[in-house]
């Protein structure tokens, strides 16, 4: 789902910033700065969830040659029979051929996607003294769902809305169960395993049993060193998240935002909930946040304050574990206004007033692949696109109309957002090793002058390293990275047990330019390169340190300020 735009640290007009600092020292307005802040989720993928492949069944008669008669295909509803049958009627064959059409039926039934099929093969005396043969089809479906597990509580009906569908489905198939299974593990704090077993009566009657657990209280804690000079450079994040209370699967969170000056603040509450049993999940969610930053801004007597809120909808097109596709859409407010003093001691007084209104649609796709097959392992790779449109409604600020915070912005804007990402292992240089490439490329296209909310904003810890997020924005941009990792797990020990250390050693090169439209400003530029470690201690515990070189020194202009050419990030992240 697309996330809110948060609007932390509106910036102020032109009109005061004439008398007052240089642009460059203005906080930028950092949209989403709760997402950007947060540690990224990995793509949640992995093999297909298949039965073994059938093996053949072998034996010292496997070279006897029979001549076939007539061939019957019984117990098929998915698949015709003339799909099915082999070519052996009114040949010789041996009961190794007669194995092998028996794998093909099975085979043919997997690819068009039932794995939980039977074949049995027999043979009878017909006519002329050939052998005739009968492939009986055995359709498995699930007959009874049993769940299993202490303490699931009212959440327990959701997990039976993804998988009541599944029951009667015959044959099964293996997509629908590996969907509703995914599903049932999707509601928060929850984690599903399933179980088919045979059950007597019906042939291919299968009871689905589902081993639940869950966590109701999660949460994460992170802290860094990323953040904007002048608001704080180290910055915490803390999230509480309470989970699947009622019959709906659904996720109460709340995140708080603090500088290490208290020069910038943010408080979020949002609420997650499932909608039926297809996947259809609402989110709504509010926030507001206050900066009030150092240096010369603090003698301007500078306070932005902003306000969020929204509802939206996400929906699972396709959920399986080598692939996903999600849907979006949303519907969002968001509200800043910055006060200055116009003379030391002064009441103060609105410098800006930015108010959006917009349409938010997306889709988003994961998936794994082996495209390279001489290579070590599959490929991961991720895209999005995003298509936002201004509302001029529901109390949305008038750009023509003078008071906001860029001139002539267009509140009716429409952007288009693409991004693209993958993750290829490369080779095995060490037993235990793994050497993979990782790479990201996004880019913002529009015609409109955007308001400063909606910018593409670069810096931060993805695109743009070196650099604090929205140090460069843009209304149009683009931006990439380049990525080596070596990756490793160390045996840690000590008197009273041990852990194993996931180690990832890597060097990257990120690029990335912007430009605004109607701007006489030739587009600006950020780039850097280093390389740091990632050092996961358990599920619960990682530090990440990082150096960098900054190739642009001067990323808001010449005139402004001189980066110094190296810096050293650090962040330690808690899960709980």
């Amino acid at each position: 789902m697309t996330r809110p735009r948060h609007a932390l640290l509106p910036i102020a007009l032109g009109t005061m910033l004439a008398g007052g600092p240089a642009p460059a020292q203005v906080p930028p307005p950092l949209p989403g700065i709760i997402e950007r802040v947060a540690p990224p989720e990995a793509p949640a993928l992995g093999p297909a969830l298949l039965p073994p492949e059938p093996q053949a069944t072998t034996g010292p008669g496997a070279a006897r040659r029979l001549p076939i008669g007539r061939i019957a295909i019984t117990g098929n509803s998915a698949l015709p029979a003339s799909l099915l049958r082999p070519m052996l009627e009114g040949q010789e064959a041996t009961l190794a051929e007669v194995e092998a059409a028996r794998l093909a039926i099975l085979g043919t039934y997997r690819a068009a996607g039932f794995a939980y099929v039977a074949v049995a093969a027999s043979a009878s005396r017909g006519a002329d003294d050939r052998i005739d043969l009968r492939f009986t089809v055995t359709e498995g479906f699930i007959a009874d769902i049993a769940l299993d597990g202490a303490g699931i509580g009212p959440a327990e009906q959701q997990v039976r809305r993804f998988l009541a569908p599944l029951v009667g489905q015959r044959p099964l198939p293996h997509g629908a169960l590996e969907r509703a299974l995914l599903l049932a593990g999707d509601i928060p704090g929850m984690e599903a395993r399933g179980l088919l077993r045979p059950m007597q009566g019906d042939p291919g009657a299968l009871q689905l049993v589902v081993r639940l657990t869950r966590r109701p209280l999660t949460g994460f804690a992170s802290l860094d060193n990323r953040g904007y000079s002048l608001t704080g450079a180290w910055q915490g994040l803390l999230v509480g998240q309470v989970n699947s209370l009622t019959r709906f699967g659904e996720r109460t969170e709340l995140a708080l935002l603090r500088t290490d000056a208290n020069g910038q603040g943010f408080a979020q509450l949002s609420q997650e909930w499932f909608i039926g049993g297809s996947g259809l999940k609402l989110r709504a969610f509010a926030g507001a946040g206050r900066a009030a930053p150092g240096s010369a801004l603090a003698a301007l007597g500078y306070l932005g304050e902003t306000r969020v809120a929204g509802i939206g909808l996400s929906h699972p097109l396709i959920r399986s574990r080598p692939r996903n596709l999600m849907l979006t859409a949303q519907v969002d407010a968001f509200d800043s206004e910055v006060q200055t003093r116009p003379f030391p001691d002064a009441a103060r007084q609105t410098a800006s007033r930015d108010s959006v209104r917009a349409l938010r649609l997306g889709v988003e796709a994961q998936a794994q692949d082996a495209w390279l097959a001489f290579l070590p392992a599959v490929a991961t790779s991720t895209a999005t696109l995003r298509l936002h449109r201004g509302l001029e409604a529901l109390g949305a600020s008038d750009g023509s109309g003078g008071g906001t915070a860029r001139a002539g912005s267009d509140f009716g804007f429409t952007r288009l957002i693409a991004e693209a990402s993958r993750l290829q292992p490369l080779l095995v240089p060490a037993e235990g090793w793994l050497l993979s490439a990782y790479g990201i490329a996004a880019a913002q296209w529009t015609d409109d002058w955007l308001p400063p909310a909606e910018k593409f904003y670069l810096g931060g810890n993805r695109l743009g390293r070196g650099f604090h997020a929205g140090q460069l924005s843009g209304d149009r941009a683009i931006a990439g990275t380049a990525e080596l990792q070596l990756a490793t797990e160390f045996d840690l020990r000590w008197p009273n047990g041990g852990t194993r250390l996931g180690t990832q050693f890597y060097l990257f090169r990120d690029e990335a330019r912007a430009a605004d439209n109607g701007s006489d400003i030739a587009a600006r530029h950020l780039a850097s390169w280093g390389g740091g470690i990632r050092l996961q201690f358990d599920e619960r515990a990682q530090i990440d340190v990082e150096a960098v070189r900054r190739l642009t020194r001067t990323p808001e202009g010449a005139g402004v300020r001189v980066l110094e050419a190296d810096g050293v990030y650090l962040r330690l992240l808690l899960r709980y």
